[in-house]
């Protein structure tokens, strides 16, 4: 299997625990309020979704790396860039993605990383992260992933 294509797998694999403990946290449990869902504490729950997003955070950074030349040839070259209609359209899922990703995960990780409490950033990282569940799942269907002729060696 390609690298790239491992990097892909383990991002989807990390990226649906974020979601699903991301869901649970916001469905489930209050903000103000712990309590137990399938034997777990919010604050497991917790754990495990900031921990998934740390991998998550890691493979797609990984992932850009390996897309470089794309991105530098085609969104960041210096020389008579033509962003036309066509690049636009056919980025613009990839670019909301990267905003909501990033958004996300500045809403999420400085008050993790500070370990300060602000409502603000729950709030705004609760309503990131739905947007971007939907712009995920459309950038699997457009670029058919999963699929067995994706994962061929």
């Amino acid at each position: 299997m390609r690298t790239n294509n491992l990097i892909l797998l383990s991002s989807f694999l990390l990226f649906s625990i974020v979601i699903i403990t991301g869901l649970v946290l916001l469905f489930r449990f209050d903000h103000h309020r712990g309590g137990i869902f399938l034997y777990q504490s919010k604050h497991t729950w917790s754990v495990i979704h900031s921990w998934c997003s740390v991998g998550c955070l890691t493979l797609v950074s990984a992932h850009l790396l390996l897309k470089r030349k794309w991105i530098s040839r085609n969104i960041l070259s210096g020389k008579s860039v033509t962003i036309n209609k066509t690049l636009i359209l056919r980025s613009r899922n990839d670019i909301w993605l990267f905003i909501l990703f990033s958004l996300c995960l500045l809403t999420g990780m400085l008050p993790w990383i500070f370990d300060y409490h602000c409502h603000i950033c729950h709030v705004l990282h609760d309503k990131f992260g739905i947007a971007m569940i939907i712009f995920f799942v459309y950038h699997l269907i457009r670029h058919n992933y999963p699929s067995y002729h994706f994962f061929r060696i």
